[in-house]
């Protein structure tokens, strides 16, 4: 089956204020289990003015695991990620697709964290890590894999995507990073660190807590002059 041109670029769906809304999804899986996403097109799908990163392929969210996403291609996905996992969706296989010209990211793994964010919706104690995903054998072409974000190192912008935590897939494996920013000499330093408590350099290096350079020292997340 073949999604072609969706998104607020292509479709004029207007919310309350008579602004055009930002699409989200293709296909959008919530509590799906067991199922198999296999040889669909995604082409050309991307919000007004190719902005904004919310308008994606599959999403798989709130507990969709054991799922198997197969000979899919991904072409000029320029809005959002190719793949989406989101809120304890566990053993997802991504394997043998191909995935050309997808910005942000082809993959990501995500949860709205609620000591970051204002904006959870779920209640209780609200969203968990995604685990054991597992991504082999795909092709990519004019694409980055795994990346959370690209890096701002140095630089007062803020981060593409708020919140502090986030998952990504490497070698088969899923890992848990943190988002960290570092103060050092007026400037905000911000990359990606196994802890929450690690110094990030103006190089993207992180410095565990009490360790540093022959300058500075790292205390819970920021800069202090030795």
């Amino acid at each position: 089956m073949e999604f072609y041109k969706i998104g607020s670029e292509h479709a004029a769906v207007l919310d309350a204020t008579g602004k055009r809304r930002a699409g989200l999804a293709a296909i959008r899986m919530v509590n799906v289990k067991q199922s198999q996403f296999r040889y669909n097109d995604f082409k050309d799908l991307y919000n007004l003015g190719r902005s904004g990163g919310s308008q994606h392929a599959y999403y798989a969210a709130h507990y969709s695991s054991n799922n198997t996403f197969y000979g899919n291609r991904f072409i000029r996905n320029l809005s959002g990620h190719a793949i989406k996992i989101r809120d304890f969706s566990n053993d997802n296989l991504i394997h043998y697709n191909y995935f050309e010209t997808v910005t942000p990211t082809a993959l990501q793994i995500w949860h709205c964290e609620k000591k970051d964010r204002s904006d959870c919706t779920k209640a209780g104690l609200g969203e968990s890590r995604s685990y054991n995903t597992k991504e082999t054998k795909n092709i990519y072409i004019n694409t980055e894999k795994y990346s959370v974000f690209k890096e701002r190192v140095g630089q007062n912008n803020p981060l593409p995507y708020p919140g502090g935590v986030y998952d990504f897939i490497k070698d088969g494996a899923t890992y848990l990073r943190y988002i960290v920013r570092s103060q050092l000499n007026g400037r905000t330093l911000v990359g990606i660190c196994e802890r929450a408590t690690d110094c990030i350099s103006s190089t993207a290096r992180c410095y565990k807590d009490q360790s540093g350079t022959q300058n500075h020292k790292c205390e819970k997340g920021n800069w202090v002059a030795r």
